[in-house]
């Protein structure tokens, strides 16, 4: 169990997110969810028992005692900050309550509750204090980056009120024999980004066409670091850092604010153009400079590089084939919200961002999205809510009903909402439990589909509907065709074969996608069990008589933000549609590509095993058949959408590199 404050902002709910994606180490989160923090951000977590919230203030002693003795966490991590510079400046005191007398009143009650540690327990323990690079104060162009010895020049109320924190952590080090580590990091960029950082607030303004305030003459440099990178290397610490020390987290970025600004703006005019045809860089507005403002930061990342062997993996320049620039508190999500890009059958960028109301019919298009927080359901909401008005549910939403069991509460809640899209991401998964109780999986799989495209059908809304393909008996090796006759061979198949047909029947404006071995960064999939237990076991073993394409959940989420646009503006290309990532291997080769993508660009990963070998599927029984050929044919898909899928392999490296342990 690890404690930690602040989880619910832009870098604590990163961390607590990569935390449980990547261990079933239990979270205790504390976070007062003032302006910045975001209960939205955790929305994937809210059925996770590994993740424990609570509301409340680090200077809640009594609740911070009460925490601690209730936990018995090994770890407490400080998160909890007011960060905002220009808030600071123009109301400096709350910085000065939650910065140093927040942190003073945590360790007070961490100290309290360490000391009546005994033995081991006492011996791991360590209190983790996350600060920022501000502190130092300011560079000239020509100094040398900052490092952990350089003397503390706080230049605002902010970095001062750090300033103070971190001397009051390391005074109960030495005073006290507290075993803190302290980590000093530069700009983050990424996912869950609250709009008044640089980055997203550009977005934001850019897209609403507003100004896109610049201070003084934009000169003013930074190192910018994505969170993700900042996440590992905060991990990295807690596991191995020496109790006492400091370490600088950088990302190797120094730039120019304006520079990164322009780059916004680039982006923003590949990924959506503006209507009028011009650059959003025109937008850019000049104006009076920040009182005190500093006039370069830049981090000397090298000690955490030298002794504990990490070191930042994203450079800002960096292009994944799916782009996310993730900015929170977008419309229907209170959270993510994503623009990213596919790759056309021409070589060119197909961009999966809309205005909002382009494809729409009248005033914005509605999205009403089932099973929010599943691994294709969570990346939807990334890539949905750029389209318009998304509306996500789960069963356990609270206003309107989002469970699949309660079929007239479905109909009740379609004909509420009323929207111009339903997209149905929830379904009966668990191949094997279906065999034990099949009326749930016909209810979920098969009639609950077929009562949202009734629904859809009454309205004239577009029904997008997720299958797969067990609907095949996995005879032969040529990849199944959307024309191929289904032939399920167990009650999984069977139900969701049964869902396709219900849609079909009443609902001509569907899209159904039938797709493969499907895996996320979020949740738990194969390649992260072969991580686990390749450091727990010297020999592994892998089937290698089934054959199919991992699918990561964001390519199916972004070819069906990409595919709803297209239909709703030409509803002749609605219809049945295979849709994975590109080429083929078999459970073995697909453990293989994941153990040796790990050893060769994750170190930090201890593992252990020394052989991977290939079994037959009667090696593990199951109650479930299941198909040996899941090979899907997409060329319908790529033609009628003008797309090419990338291959499995790259996908799968992205998903390494985000629940890396490294």
């Amino acid at each position: 169990m690890i404690f930690v404050t602040g989880g619910a902002g832009f870098i604590g709910a990163n961390f607590v997110l990569d935390w449980l994606a990547q261990t079933n180490e239990p979270v205790v989160n504390l976070d007062n969810l003032t302006y910045a923090g975001n209960l939205e951000n955790l929305a994937s977590l809210h059925a996770d028992k590994h993740h424990v919230f609570v509301k409340g203030d680090i200077g809640d002693s009594g609740l911070l005692a009460s925490l601690l003795a209730t936990h018995q966490p090994r770890a407490v991590l400080n998160f909890a900050a007011e960060s905002h510079v220009d808030r600071s400046i123009h109301g400096p005191e709350d910085f000065i309550q939650t910065n140093i007398v927040g942190t003073f009143r945590l360790l007070e009650e961490v100290r309290a509750y360490w000391s009546q540690l005994e033995g081991d327990a006492k011996q791991v323990f360590r209190f983790l204090h996350v600060s920022t690079d501000e502190v130092y104060g300011s560079l000239g162009k020509e100094d040398p980056t900052f490092t952990e010895t350089n003397r503390y020049e706080p230049n605002s109320p902010y970095s001062a009120s750090k300033a103070a924190s971190d001397h009051l952590v390391r005074a109960y080090h030495h005073t006290y024999g507290l075993p803190v580590l302290t980590t000093h990091c530069s700009n983050n960029y990424g996912p869950y980004h609250f709009p008044e950082k640089l980055i997203p607030l550009m977005i934001v303004n850019a897209l609403a066409g507003k100004p896109l305030p610049v201070y003084g003459d934009g000169q003013q440099i930074r190192d910018w670091l994505y969170v993700k990178d900042h996440c590992s290397a905060i991990r990295r610490v807690l596991e191995a850092g020496k109790a006492g020390e400091v370490y600088n987290v950088g990302g190797w970025n120094e730039k120019p604010n304006i520079d990164i600004v322009n780059t916004v703006c680039a982006l923003l005019d590949e990924l959506q153009p503006r209507g009028d045809g011009q650059h959003y860089r025109e937008q850019i507005t000049y104006v009076k400079d920040r009182l005190g403002h500093d006039r370069r930061y830049a981090i000397d990342a090298s000690k955490i590089e030298h002794e504990l062997g990490w070191k930042p993996r994203r450079d800002f320049r960096d292009r994944h084939p799916q782009n996310r620039a993730v900015v929170s508190g977008q419309p229907g999500m209170g959270g993510p919200c994503a623009k990213r890009s596919l790759q056309g059958v021409d070589g060119q960028t197909v961009c999966v961002r809309t205005q909002v109301g382009e494809a729409s019919r009248g005033s914005g298009l509605k999205i009403l999205l089932f099973g929010k927080n599943g691994q294709v359901g969570w990346e939807l909401q990334r890539s949905l809510s750029p389209l318009g008005e998304l509306i996500a549910l789960d069963r356990h939403s609270p206003d309107l009903c989002g469970d699949l069991t309660n079929l007239q509460g479905l109909a009740d809640t379609v004909q509420r909402v009323r929207p111009d899209v339903i997209v149905n991401a929830a379904a009966h998964t668990a191949v094997d439990k279906a065999e034990s109780e099949p009326e749930l999986a016909h209810t979920l799989n098969a009639l609950a589909p077929g009562v949202l495209a009734q629904e859809a059908a009454k309205l004239g809304a577009l029904l997008v509907h997720y299958s797969t393909d067990y609907v095949f008996d996995g005879s032969g090796s040529r990849p199944w065709t959307e024309a191929d006759t289904p032939a399920p061979l167990n009650v999984y198949g069977q139900t969701k074969l049964e869902g396709e047909q219900a849609i079909q029947a009443v609902c001509p404006n569907h899209l159904i996608f039938r797709t493969s071995w499907v895996y996320a960064a979020h949740g738990g999939n194969f390649a992260k069990t072969m991580l686990r237990l390749a450091q727990e076991r010297e020999r592994l073993t892998a089937i290698d008589d089934q054959f199919g394409a991992p699918t990561g959940a964001d390519l199916l989420a972004d070819v069906t933000a990409h595919a709803i646009r297209q239909v709703l503006r030409r509803p002749a290309d609605a219809g049945l549609y295979h849709l994975a990532a590109g080429g083929e291997t078999s459970w073995h080769g697909y453990a293989k590509h994941v153990l040796a993508q790990a050893e060769r660009t994750h170190t930090a990963i201890k593992m252990v095993a020394k052989a991977l070998d290939p079994v037959p599927t009667s090696a593990f029984p199951t109650p479930a058949r299941r198909p040996h050929n899941s090979r899907l044919d997409t060329s319908k898909l790529q033609a009628t959408f003008g797309l090419t899928l990338p291959p499995w392999q790259q996908g799968v490296d992205r998903m390494l590199d985000e629940v890396s342990t490294k």
